[in-house]
């Protein structure tokens, strides 16, 4: 604990509370809202404090005016408190700016001037994969809406769709389709930002550290098109929500397009501000979905040709039979085959792919109680409920699922199933047969199994 003599300077006091607040709090919280202060004055029994952002205020008053007040309090050996005031540039001149607490830290430079007018913004290239364009885009039943939606926007942005909100799991095509908007409105001349949640984050706090939210505004609010992707990454960032809610607020009302993607639809968004989510569903709400097996075995087809790689047609149709949950999974084991089979000089036949992908699987197969973990939790039985005898449609669909996973991703026996799960070699083939058969037909089953392995593969 810091402290100093009787009738400190508020200098003193406030140095000597930094000490205190740098040993309690974390060095991120500690760099970003008060390493940037100094004293302004006393005000009676109140310690004045100037920070150069409303930002600053808001956390010190409010996420950490407990741990302030106590410092403040020790450092001057009785009951005080504090107030901050947002000071753009130092009350004494530009020499004094470098006085920032405990660290000497401050680099006694004023903010920089916020530009006059929007900024004289088109996209950057090196932000857009230049292979994520619509006409390299595989359409299909599972995500024909969203490409529509897309298109659409792409055509004519601000006018219908605004914003637009696609969903989906990883890897089924939202970031490709936020990309392909960006090409093609770029191309027309349209001011376009594309970035991801956690680059607008860093983005921001830079920003802060620096002094230049205004050029910061002005870079995400002056443009045509704002691309935001993975919106989910949102969650538990207060200050990050904060200036989203006031971005989406400054180009909806200038007529401008805002196009964001997310993992999840924006009503399991939580615990994100009611207020941002209720921005998020004013618009156009579209999904994404696993693609099925013809759409799998065009994208490998695609990707073959792309790529300029001889692969035969069953070796495509026993990849898209083997893959099923995302299409950077597929893709990744078509590459996987190919380019083991030209390390080995071996023909790329059905029995070389089955062996190539049978090794990959073996390499990462969940053990049979993740397995029989992440069933029991997604469907929400128990395993005592799942290994009994009992055989309502609700506790048999579960255990022959985990069966068929078991097999097939946990490259387990049928002995082995069978005394995992209390069943004997008949039972246990049935079930895997019959959900081989039915996920194929099934919708509502497939979206479950790749639901599950998502949990395994991805928790």
């Amino acid at each position: 604990m810091s402290t100093i003599s009787s009738s400190p300077t508020p200098d003193e006091l406030w140095h000597a509370a930094l000490g205190d607040l740098e040993l309690t709090v974390t060095a991120a919280t500690y760099d970003t809202w008060l390493k940037p202060t100094h004293a302004l004055g006393f005000d009676g029994d109140l310690l004045l404090i100037g920070t150069p952002n409303t930002y600053g205020k808001d956390w010190i008053e409010n996420r950490l005016g407990a741990d302030v007040r106590r410092a403040i309090s020790r450092s001057a050996c009785r009951p005080m408190d504090f107030r901050v005031e947002v000071i753009t540039s130092s009350p004494n001149g530009a020499g004094d700016a470098g006085r920032m607490g405990a660290r000497g830290a401050g680099n006694g430079s004023a903010p920089r001037p916020s530009p006059t007018g929007a900024p004289a913004l088109t996209i950057e290239r090196a932000e857009l994969n230049a292979k994520c364009t619509f006409t390299n885009f595989i359409v299909g039943d599972s995500n024909r809406l969203a490409y529509a939606a897309a298109s659409a926007v792409a055509e004519s942005p601000a006018t219908r769709f605004n914003p637009l909100f696609i969903y989906g799991g990883v890897g089924l095509g939202k970031t490709h389709l936020l990309q392909a908007i960006g090409h093609h409105l770029a191309s027309r001349r349209y001011r376009v930002r594309y970035v991801t949640t956690e680059t607008f984050t860093n983005d921001l706090v830079g920003a802060i550290r620096s002094q230049t939210q205004e050029d910061f505004r002005n870079r995400y609010r002056h443009v045509d098109v704002l691309l935001l992707d993975d919106i989910q990454f949102l969650i538990g960032k207060e200050m990050t929500q904060e200036e989203v809610f006031h971005t989406f607020n400054a180009m909806h009302a200038a007529n401008r397009q805002i196009v964001i993607s997310c993992d999840r639809r924006p009503q399991a968004l939580m615990p994100l501000e009611a207020r941002l989510r209720s921005r998020f569903e004013a618009g156009l709400i579209v999904d994404i979905q696993p693609p099925d097996l013809e759409m799998r075995i065009a994208i490998l087809k695609s990707t073959a040709e792309a790529r300029h790689l001889a692969v035969s047609d069953d070796v495509l149709q026993l990849i898209a039979h083997r893959v099923q949950s995302n299409i950077r999974e597929l893709e990744g084991a078509l590459v996987q085959v190919v380019g083991r089979t030209q390390l080995t000089h071996e023909s790329l036949t059905v029995p070389v792919a089955q062996r190539i992908l049978d090794a990959d699987v073996a390499r990462t197969a969940p053990s049979l109680d993740a397995i029989l973990q992440a069933v029991t939790a997604y469907f929400r039985v128990s395993t005592e409920e799942l290994l009994s005898a009992k055989r309502s449609q609700r506790i048999v669909v579960p255990r022959q699922v985990a069966m068929y996973l078991m097999r097939d991703d946990g490259r387990a026996s049928l002995p082995q199933i069978g005394l995992a799960l209390r069943r004997d070699h008949t039972t246990v083939l049935h079930g895997i047969e019959r959900i081989t058969q039915l996920q194929e037909t099934n919708e509502v089953l497939r979206k479950d199994i790749i639901s599950i392995r998502q949990r395994l593969f991805h928790p």
